[in-house]
């Protein structure tokens, strides 16, 4: 074989062999394996909403269990349990260093209109769970960790987006990176609120003038009634003496 040709033939196995290298991820990597993740924090409340397309929840749930190809509302409904027991299993919380739970589900939502089956294989088609978690402290953070990558697969992920009032904070949780430590601030912001004004209190003055007023008042009323009746008596003793004597 002539060298040249030989050399021609190594030079196209070792550009097919970059090629390949390069492609790789892009051909693993599908817009179907990324979930997105809304998580509304407020001071007691946490709400964290998927995102699940249709080939991240039939990892998640067996969706087609007759072979047709077609997910009914009947079998999407049935989906619900054990997707919910995957992502109770799989995403770990902590909320201020403490272990809770993913909560109840508050929203099981197909994103595409009413029909009587849409095809598994439009992987694209999403459905969105919402779960909400209450506490009766302050949320002072909030760690994460997702633990369910193998059987995901290594291409997916997810995509977080923390949502505290208007201030937006972007996570993305990878098999390389599949937890995260959010601080909301909230534990500090209780330190420097203003405190209670205190209730008015009474003056001494006033709070003795309260205590003599009804002694001073029974006093008067004493003095004015003795008085009063002094005056009657006097008037009395008056008229008598002035009074004829009496006929024997």
């Amino acid at each position: 074989m002539c060298p040249c040709k030989r050399q021609h033939q190594r030079g196209l196995v070792m550009l097919a062999g970059l090629v390949s290298l390069f492609l790789a991820p892009c051909l693993a990597a599908h817009p179907a394996d990324i979930t997105p993740l809304r998580i509304q924090i407020q001071p007691q409340r946490v709400d964290l909403r998927f995102t699940l397309t249709l080939l991240t929840l039939g990892r998640m749930a067996n969706l087609d269990p007759d072979g047709d190809h077609q997910l009914s509302p009947q079998e999407l409904e049935a989906s619900q349990g054990p997707m919910m027991a995957f992502l109770q299993k799989h995403v770990l919380l902590k909320i201020n260093d403490q272990p809770v739970t993913l909560g109840e589900i508050v929203r099981f939502e197909p994103l595409w209109p009413p029909a009587p089956s849409v095809d598994l294989r439009e992987m694209d088609r999403a459905v969105d769970v919402t779960f909400q978690l209450t506490t009766s402290e302050v949320v002072a953070n909030l760690w994460m960790e997702f633990a369910g990558f193998p059987q995901l697969g290594e291409a997916a992920s997810i995509q977080a987006t923390y949502e505290q009032g208007e201030l937006l904070t972007q996570v993305p949780f990878t098999p390389g990176e599949p937890d995260y430590l959010y601080d909301t601030g909230f534990a500090v912001e209780s330190l420097f609120q203003p405190a209670a004004a205190p209730a008015p209190s009474v003056p001494a003055s006033t709070a003795w003038t309260v205590r003599i007023l009804p002694g001073v008042t029974t006093l008067l009323f004493l003095i004015i009634t003795w008085n009063l009746v002094k005056t009657v008596a006097g008037l009395v003793r008056k008229r008598r003496k002035g009074d004829p004597p009496s006929s024997p």
